[in-house]
């Protein structure tokens, strides 16, 4: 009986570490300001998002980073911040992609905001770059059937009226991408698949040459 009583025992400490450690991440920040595929005028702006919550109750703050790049590779401002806003300085005609996450006091930490551009406008420009492709479908890691398989995404060009190519890539490896397609006008390229993981990525050209480099995306064919 004292053996059971014993076992009871150290089965509800467990329980009551167990529960007095576990820990909720943030949810992830929504972007708010700029706006996606927004003409900024003033180099002098302040991102603005929406505060994650944090189902604890921790106090939290945010990474913020910009970059020249869609894939982040090469980031130009990272900051750490305790409100849900940052103030940054851009140069001149040129396109920044933005994100956010939540870090909790416990230091759990959301994923990544989705990504937002916006272009640094000033007059007399003839030309702006094509923003990088935003995803459609297959959505970031999800599951579809094997067979054709309709990858779709959405170019956008502030110029009106300037004709938009895409170049197509996909690979099994995020760093050994094929291109299976260029120069085509559609915003969709079907491709057979059989089971796997694979990534994909479309770069965006418009008339004049201009060219940008997009994301790498990521789905699962069962």
């Amino acid at each position: 009986m004292k053996n059971y009583i014993y076992i009871i025992g150290l089965t509800m400490l467990f329980y009551s570490c167990a529960t007095e450690d576990s820990n909720d991440a943030p949810t992830v920040p929504e972007l708010v300001f700029p706006v996606n595929n927004q003409a900024c005028t003033d180099l002098n702006l302040t991102l603005d998002w929406n505060p994650s919550v944090d189902a604890d109750g921790d106090n939290l703050n945010y990474v913020v980073q910009v970059s020249n790049s869609a894939s982040f590779s090469q980031v130009e401002m990272e900051a750490v911040v305790e409100e849900s806003e940052k103030m940054i300085t851009v140069t001149s005609n040129a396109i920044y992609y933005w994100r956010v996450r939540a870090t909790d006091a416990s230091g759990a930490s959301s994923d990544f905001s989705n990504v937002h551009s916006f272009y640094s406008e000033t007059e007399g420009i003839e030309n702006h770059v094509p923003f990088a492709a935003n995803m459609l479908e297959p959505s970031q890691n999800e599951y579809v059937s094997s067979g054709v398989i309709r990858l779709q995404w959405q170019g956008e060009d502030l110029d009106e009226n300037d004709l938009l190519t895409y170049d197509v890539y996909i690979g099994s490896s995020e760093n050994m991408l094929l291109n299976e397609a260029m120069n085509i006008t559609n915003d969709y390229f079907d491709t057979s698949l059989t089971a796997g993981t694979y990534y994909w990525r479309i770069d965006v050209k418009d008339a004049t040459g201009a060219q940008s480099t997009g994301q790498v995306w990521r789905f699962v064919v069962q």
